[in-house]
Formats: C-alpha cells, structure tokens, sequence
C-alpha cells in the first residue's frame, strides 16, 4: 500500500496564507484539510489550492478528489458545491 501526505502553501511576500493538505492512499486522492488566513480569504487562494488537489487526483487516475468535511463547516460544503461537487453521507 502507498500513503503519501503532501502539503501545499499558499505564499504572500514569503509568509504562509493557507495551506492544503492531501492525502493519497493506493491511489485515492484526499483532500484532507484546507486552510485560508481570513484576510486572504475570498481572493481564490483557496480555489487555486483545490485545482492542486484536483490535478493530483487526475494524476492518479482519478475523476474524483475525495473530501471529509464537518457537516457544520457549511463553508467547506458551499465551496465543494459551488466546485461540481455532490455532497453525500452526511450524518
């Protein structure tokens, strides 16, 4: 089995303003967690770090990039519909 855990950074004059952290599984593609700074939020940072993880998925074969997400964070679920997600099991 293959588990890789790459993180990416969002950068602005060399300070960190969010991050993504992916997960990768035998080839499943996780987006694990995914964190903007709130002065830097509504500016595409966080869509720019989404494709990443979408292309990383891609690279893997996948059509999908899989997410867990708290079923209170209705940013998350707004921003993964907004994306041409479908949001399923939600307990």
């Amino acid at each position: 089995m293959k588990h890789e855990y790459p993180i990416y950074v969002a950068l602005e004059n060399e300070k960190i303003i969010g991050y993504c952290v992916i997960r990768i599984f035998d080839d499943v593609v996780w987006e694990e967690s995914r964190y903007i700074i709130p002065e830097a939020r509504r500016m595409g940072v966080g869509s720019k770090l989404f494709k990443k993880a979408e292309n990383i998925a891609k690279s893997h074969g996948n059509e999908t990039l899989y997410n867990w997400v708290h079923p209170n964070n209705q940013q998350s679920i707004v921003f993964l519909k907004m994306n041409g997600y479908e949001i399923s099991n939600i307990l």
